[in-house]
């Protein structure tokens, strides 16, 4: 029997969404894979559970299928357990003046919609003939400077903005044009305008480029992007991923300090907590390093090269915002809501004064989210825009989501469930000033041979663009580890 080549072997630090891909991604092409996970479940925010027949989302609710996420779908043989939106759900409400009104799909909606104003509605005529921006010579635009300056204050305050806290959870004042929506600034940069193919197609246009999901992608694909989640829930996934990574990964362990050896290894020192929850201090070489981890845990990191004293190249990481969020999901019978639920769900804008930034209809979106004869929203408050909102306790959560439902929605009975998730770092922020850390990562990895950064602070933060990075920098490890191996001694 023929010896088995040995590849290499690599450390991947976090077991998020892109840390998972990338180890499933190079344990197929052959190398050893050790995986270091500083909790106690895989997966990250990514996770599903069943309660009292209600079927409940930790981070990511819905999923675009497009890029990588559609292959990584089939190669894991998933197809059959995918689930695809109710086509009834395209509906997007926004709320204006205390109602929530449908975003315009056409240009007879869009001349009837309340949602803007005669005034805004004639401003975009004079989109086509706004200047260009100065381009990536200028970084510093933020996306609510770019969109008053292309679309007037109106379609901010009542279409990208609360977009963008529906997504990004984030503060359209403080994020970068250019690094949050990359697409929205290259058409801008290539076409001169957003309108461009015509008024009827600015909502749509504007909600496909805002979406996290589209940010990497063309803001009109020529096939339509299935939104989808699995039977399960997207646990299904990360139950999977775990499942085909042969090598059991390392929960529970914290790294510590990367060492970059003379011989080009790198010794990695971590803690691990035993069953008895006792720390022991361990070490593993490895030939590479991926660091898929949030940005403050990475900045934790020490790094020495050879006998170098120990150095922090990671320490301004912690620069990176990132945006609190308690996801609120609340169960009720059906009979006790007045709104018809159909649709996506509801955004709603900070001029409006509310305590939520948005819900989503998941038992209209899904089908088995919720029993037969009741619902499920999930809400979301806090965010950049009103981060305070989200450290709130439960029961004042709860007291002011159930307000804001009920004058939205007409909620009139009392949940039939109740369930709430606070996310502390939901969500990085790609904000003006962004490109400080964009150069901190390339140096790093420039000048580190065999360490490679990725994640949701650097490769966007929706699920299929995490894959793609857990693709794309897989490659990468191969083709630096197959050189390594090729060159002379």
């Amino acid at each position: 029997m023929a010896k088995e080549v040995n590849r290499g072997s690599i450390a991947v630090l976090g077991g998020g969404i892109t840390g998972l891909t990338a180890a499933y991604r190079l344990q197929k092409a052959g190398f050893e894979v050790v995986l270091f996970e500083a909790g106690p479940a895989l997966g990250g925010q990514i996770s599903s559970a069943r309660r009292d027949g209600f079927l409940l989302e930790g981070g990511p609710h819905t999923l675009l299928e497009r890029g990588r996420l559609a292959d990584l779908i089939a190669e894991l043989g998933l197809q059959g357990r995918v689930v695809e939106a109710n086509p009834a759900a395209k509906k997007r409400f926004v709320v204006r003046d205390h109602l929530p009104h449908a975003l315009p799909t056409s240009l007879g909606a869009f001349l009837n919609s309340p949602i803007l104003s005669p005034l805004a509605k004639l401003r975009l005529l004079a989109e086509p003939f706004v200047a260009k921006g100065p381009g990536e010579r200028d970084n510093s635009e933020s996306l609510a400077d770019f969109i008053t300056r292309r679309l007037g204050p109106e379609v901010l305050e009542f279409a990208v903005d609360p977009m963008v806290a529906g997504t990004f959870a984030g503060d359209s004042t403080k994020l970068s044009a250019r690094h949050a929506f990359p697409k929205l600034f290259e058409l801008e940069q290539t076409h001169g305008s957003l309108v461009g193919a015509g008024l009827a197609r600015v909502a749509n246009r504007l909600r496909c480029l805002l979406k996290p999901g589209q940010s990497r992608d063309e803001a009109t694909p020529k096939k339509a992007t299935r939104l989808i989640n699995f039977d399960a829930g997207s646990q299904v996934l990360i139950d999977r991923l775990s499942g085909e990574i042969g090598k059991a990964p390392r929960l529970n362990c914290k790294v510590r300090t990367l060492e970059k050896k003379e011989n080009g290894r790198w010794l990695i020192r971590f803690e691990e907590k035993d069953a008895d929850a006792k720390i022991k201090d361990r070490q593993k070489t490895v030939d590479a390093v991926f660091c898929a981890l949030p940005a403050n845990a990475l900045a934790d990191i020490s790094v020495r090269l050879h006998n170098a004293d120990p150095a922090a190249p990671f320490e301004p990481l912690r620069g990176i915002e990132y945006a609190a969020v308690s996801v609120v999901s609340l169960g009720f019978r059906r009979e006790d809501i007045e709104h018809p639920l159909d649709g996506f769900g509801m955004l709603v804008p900070r001029q409006e004064q509310r305590h939520i930034l948005g819900t989503l209809f998941m038992s209209t979106l899904f089908a088995g989210r919720a029993p037969d004869g009741e619902v499920l929203l999930t809400t979301f408050v806090g965010g950049a825009r009103n981060p305070e909102y989200a450290h709130l306790p439960s029961d004042e959560i709860y007291a002011r989501t159930l307000a804001d439902l009920d004058d939205l929605l007409g909620v009139r009975g009392e949940p039939t469930l109740r369930e709430h998730r606070f996310w502390g770092e939901a969500i990085p922020q790609y904000n003006v000033g962004y490109d400080a850390f964009e150069t901190t990562l390339n140096t790093i990895e420039a000048t580190h041979a065999g360490l490679f950064v990725g994640g949701s602070f650097r490769d966007g933060i929706a699920v299929p663009d995490r894959i793609g990075a857990g693709y794309d920098i897989a490659e990468r490890i191969e083709t630096y580890l197959d050189k390594a191996t090729q060159a002379p001694s």
